[in-house]
């Protein structure tokens, strides 16, 4: 769950960023109730216990393999210790911005209090604690699957949408 949020943010650059940032400002900690302090605190536990930050340390290391693909380094010692540098530098910035800080909005926003407090019970379960440990394969399992299968129905698809488009004089 949490690898997809932090997916989400990665890949959209920094206007969800500073949106979420907004958000989480409109309340000042020292202005919270304490209900709403509760809440963030356990939304922070589920992040914690469903290893998002983990998921987002990953990330990092996929931003910084593409960093290294994009440096033009050419020998395999350079590769590496380009790759260490990017690794560091993307999960020092990760850290240091506060990105789960930032998605604890958008966890209130989809969640009560009561569904982030039954997700930590579950999470906590063993039958949890096997799907965070699963769910990165099973996700990447599902992606290759989706686009074979998307690859194998797109010709199908593209007839039929440029037909119904021709037959509409959308296009000749």
């Amino acid at each position: 769950m949490g690898c997809l949020v932090i997916a989400g943010i990665l890949g959209s650059g920094n206007a969800l960023a500073e949106e979420q940032s907004g958000a989480e400002e409109q309340v000042a900690p020292e202005e919270q109730t304490a209900p709403v302090r509760e809440r963030r605190a356990d939304i922070e536990r589920l992040m914690k216990v469903t290893k998002a930050a983990d998921m987002g340390a990953q990330m990092g290391d996929l931003m910084a393999q593409q960093i290294v693909q994009l440096s033009g380094a050419d020998t395999p010692e350079a590769v590496a210790r380009c790759r260490e540098i990017a690794a560091e530098v993307v999960r020092e910035i990760l850290a240091d911005k506060g990105l789960m800080k930032e998605l604890v909005p958008v966890y209130e926003k989809h969640f009560s209090h009561k569904e982030i407090r039954e997700m930590i019970a579950f999470y906590e379960t063993p039958l949890g604690k096997k799907s965070i440990e699963v769910m990165p394969r099973v996700m990447a399992d599902s992606m290759r699957i989706g686009q074979r299968w998307a690859a194998r129905v797109m010709p199908e698809v593209r007839e039929k949408v440029t037909r119904q488009m021709r037959e509409e004089g959308l296009i000749e």
